[in-house]
């Protein structure tokens, strides 16, 4: 199960929750979450069902080039420029595309938001 806390972002993924009296052995042997709340109804304050962002461009290679060219270029935001077809990131390195990404023009993008949330490896 994979959980998002609601005031960090953090995802967390794990197959048991221990509210008591958790045993050492079990928190290593399992993906353990041991809150610090005395009822369920502080949990669900805390934390919320995990929801996988879906990518703003449909084209799975498209979104690797894109996520591969951030990573070297450090960039966390993308403006996308509708009359050249392009991202650039804070330092004005652009990246071109010869195909429509269906963006508006002038707005800044989170790589999250173009290419959706990294799949674990």
């Amino acid at each position: 199960m994979k959980l998002r806390n609601k005031r960090t972002g953090k995802i967390v993924e794990l197959e048991k929750i221990v509210f008591k009296n958790a045993r050492t052995e079990d928190l290593l042997k399992w993906k353990t979450y041991e809150p610090n709340v005395n009822s369920l109804a502080e949990l669900n304050e805390e934390w919320g069902d995990y929801q996988p962002t879906e990518p703003l461009i449909d084209d799975k290679e498209i979104r690797d080039i894109i996520r591969a060219w951030a990573d070297v270029n450090d960039a966390g935001k993308l403006k996308y420029n509708y009359d050249e077809n392009s991202l650039d990131d804070i330092y004005r390195n652009t990246i071109t595309f010869n195909m429509g990404l269906g963006l508006k023009d002038g707005e800044e993008y989170t790589i999250t938001e173009l290419c959706g949330e990294e799949e674990d490896a």
